[in-house]
């Protein structure tokens, strides 16, 4: 059988063709620079999240610095009071051991004047030499012989308030024209008991 084209030249032509989808000239370019600008973008987001949380840290850092100047400012206050309430506590105990022992004392200068034999010349010096385990004085004097020395250590010994003296040493000086002897005494004292404060024992 034969077949006959009876469609015009035109259209023959135009029916036998492929159609061609023309690109535009930059749609290449287009699809390259995709992918850098969304890099460029997220490389931007990273670099501005970063610097805010390094701005955050700065600020952080710089209110924790305040808070310990703050902080260090009443650390010393608190020590600078305690110093205070120390040293009050110190001068209070002073006081009371003062107030406690005023009386002791009185009654060891009335002994350590008392005794004196009434051919010694006098008491140059008296000083405490107490230690925490033991009250003590040092005496130092002069007297015209040794023998006037070694009386009044006896009569100090005799007192209730005494537990033992010792001899530092004599020298011989002179005083007024005459001859006579300076002295050093180390005087160990106690509190004696009050006889108010004794149980009587049972019969």
């Amino acid at each position: 059988m034969i077949k006959i084209n009876l469609m015009p030249p035109e259209e023959k032509k135009e029916s036998g063709s492929k159609v061609a989808i023309q690109l535009p000239k930059n749609f290449t370019n287009v699809l390259l620079a995709i992918p850098i600008v969304v890099t460029l973008a997220l490389v931007g987001f990273l670099h501005t999240e970063a610097i805010n949380k390094i701005e955050n840290l700065t600020e952080t850092q710089h209110r924790l610095d305040k808070e310990n100047k703050e902080l260090q400012k009443q650390i010393e206050v608190v020590e600078e009071l305690k110093s205070k309430q120390d040293q009050l506590k110190t001068r209070l105990e002073m006081i009371t051991k003062l107030n406690t022992n005023r009386d002791f004392w009185e009654k060891v200068l009335v002994e350590v004047s008392e005794h004196l034999p009434e051919e010694f010349i006098s008491i140059r010096s008296f000083s405490d030499a107490s230690t925490p385990e033991a009250k003590r004085i040092r005496l130092g004097g002069s007297a015209l012989t040794d023998q006037y020395i070694s009386k009044y250590i006896s009569k100090l010994r005799e007192s209730p308030y005494v537990v033992d003296v010792t001899l530092g040493g004599t020298k011989a000086t002179q005083y007024m024209g005459r001859d006579a002897r300076t002295f050093n005494l180390t005087v160990d004292l106690k509190i004696p008991e009050d006889p108010t404060t004794k149980t009587n024992d049972p019969k």
